[in-house]
């Protein structure tokens, strides 16, 4: 009983800190109209794509634009420590699922690049593993040459999400494209550090009204979260909390960019 107790006040806590956060940025947000502008989808993981920007997305393709999809692992430890299901039989299922939720959103035959990096040891800075992939980074992003560039926010929380923010930061300077830089949340709405809140404060914050796509996102969303589970039971994506499912069924979706790197005009 007294846990149960605690267990509400710390939900109810953290639900306030969350609406907070959300109200922040609808204060300080303008309006970005998604365009036919090229663009490139960085992700850490399969669900990334429908949980940080699945309107948005949606509301790309259905403008016309170019759009390539750069996966950076599958997602294979999201059950290391709850049953028995192997690795290349999560990597399978995840890729699956990425591709159904694609196709939910709206895009057809997506073209789609695999990093290969291992889940949950993404290379860090100093390291030559990382040297590789920042310019394996760095020369995606020369041959396809995207006018948008959609990546994690730089203290998005999960190690992984920090670890590739970096590593796109980085691989566009290295590249010295110029683009649009947006940056997406998804595990910093749960879990909001102090670095968080400060890359908030210095960023332009722009917002998409993605209410048009709103059923399509559920259906992508629903496509992780409903499809057949693994067999402990969870989704294959792993054990998401019940108030981070609400923000990701948020019509509204945010993105942070730098002040000094580019100005945020509506486009039709």
């Amino acid at each position: 009983m007294h846990n149960s107790f605690e267990q509400r006040i710390a939900q109810s806590s953290r639900r306030v800190r969350m609406k907070t956060l959300r109200h922040i940025l609808e204060y300080r947000a303008t309006v970005f109209n998604p365009s036919y502008a090229k663009c490139m989808v960085i992700l850490p993981h399969p669900d990334d794509e429908v949980f940080g920007m699945g309107g948005t997305i949606a509301a790309k393709f259905a403008a016309g634009a170019e759009c390539v999809f750069i996966l950076a692992s599958l997602g294979e430890k999201s059950h290391c420590q709850c049953c028995l299901s192997s690795e290349s039989m999560i990597k399978a299922k995840r890729r699956e699922q990425f591709s159904a939720a694609l196709a939910a959103l709206g895009v057809l035959n997506p073209s789609i690049i695999e990093l290969g990096l291992v889940d949950s040891e993404f290379p860090v800075a100093g390291t030559g593993y990382y040297a590789q992939c920042l310019e394996r980074i760095a020369e995606l992003l020369r041959e396809v040459a995207p006018e948008e560039v959609y990546y994690p926010a730089k203290n998005d929380s999960h190690p992984d999400h920090k670890a590739l923010s970096i590593l796109c930061s980085e691989g566009i300077t290295q590249s010295r494209l110029s683009c649009r830089e947006l940056r997406y949340i998804t595990w910093g709405w749960y879990l909001p550090s102090v670095k968080l809140c400060k890359e908030l404060a210095r960023s332009n914050v722009v917002k998409v009204d993605g209410q048009s796509w709103a059923e399509r996102k559920q259906e992508a969303i629903d496509i992780y979260l409903k499809s057949p589970p693994a067999p402990c039971g969870e989704p294959y994506c792993g054990h998401l909390p019940k108030l981070l499912i609400e923000v990701f069924s948020e019509s509204q979706e945010f993105f942070l960019s730098q002040h000094n790197v580019i100005s945020f005009k509506s486009e039709v």
